[in-house]
């Protein structure tokens, strides 16, 4: 049995996946690193070094869908490896041991982030710089309950809709953070919800308005990115992201 892999579900995801690919490869063999493409259209999931595995829907974007293909891969995967890792591709976690050496020397069934989003402060902050590290042009961040979720397992999770808690969520490591970019750069997240909201959204996702925070647009938008989660969401809350991961996090 292998020791851990790592797997994310993609569609069109030209930004982040790259991002993505590029981080976790640090920490795992191309071979253990595994993108389910649901039908990317804008050649991202093309010509990748690890396993890419093909699936098909009529939706672009329907929770159900997706709840069905992460958890029945992670059951997959875990008849072969002794650890795996689920992280959406704006997703990334970190240990200051080393993503790698942390996994490797677990003794627990299951381990919960501590979840954070980083957060674009337009009024301080330039649009970001992909051919630079985020990291250096992102210093605020905010602590998300949302995100400290259970992403590490040795045994098969039982997730809610949409992956944020599960009935055997496990440990909780305030150390093993996970930091979530979808914030990263206000134009990218808008763009990105743009192409969404045209897109051919499930029914049961609008009727219970899962993942809304993916296709808002407009004064929506704008009032997402700044208030959603908490009240006074940026004043309460925000704070400069602490040392350790700021200057030893390779992202």
């Amino acid at each position: 049995m292998r020791r851990r892999a790592v797997y994310t579900l993609v569609h069109n995801e030209s930004i982040f996946l790259p991002i993505w690919l590029t981080y976790y490869s640090r920490y795992f063999d191309y071979s253990d690193i595994y993108v389910i493409d649901h039908q990317s259209t804008d050649g991202s999931t093309t010509k990748l070094p690890c396993n890419v595995i093909q699936v098909t829907h009529e939706f672009v974007h329907d929770d159900l869908f997706m709840h069905e293909m992460i958890t029945k891969f992670q059951y997959r995967l875990l008849e072969g490896y002794k650890y795996v890792l689920y992280v959406d591709c704006d997703e990334f976690v970190y240990h200051q041991d080393g993503l790698d050496a942390y996994i490797d020397s677990m003794d627990r069934p299951c381990i919960m982030a501590n979840g954070y989003e980083l957060v674009h402060m337009r009024n301080r902050e330039a649009p970001i710089n992909l051919s630079q590290p985020i990291l250096n042009q992102r210093n605020y961040w905010i602590r998300s309950k949302y995100y400290s979720k259970p992403v590490l397992s040795a045994i098969p999770f039982y997730w809610g809709i949409g992956r944020h808690g599960a009935e055997n969520g496990g440990y909780f490591d305030e150390n093993f953070f996970l930091l979530h970019l979808k914030r990263m750069d206000y134009d990218i997240a808008l763009k990105k919800n743009e192409l969404t909201a045209v897109s051919n959204i499930s029914p049961i996702n609008k009727k219970y308005a899962w993942g809304y925070q993916c296709w808002l647009t407009g004064q929506g938008f704008d009032s997402w990115f700044y208030t959603d989660f908490y009240p006074n969401y940026l004043d309460a809350h925000i704070e400069p992201i602490i040392d350790k991961v700021k200057k030893f996090m390779p992202l």
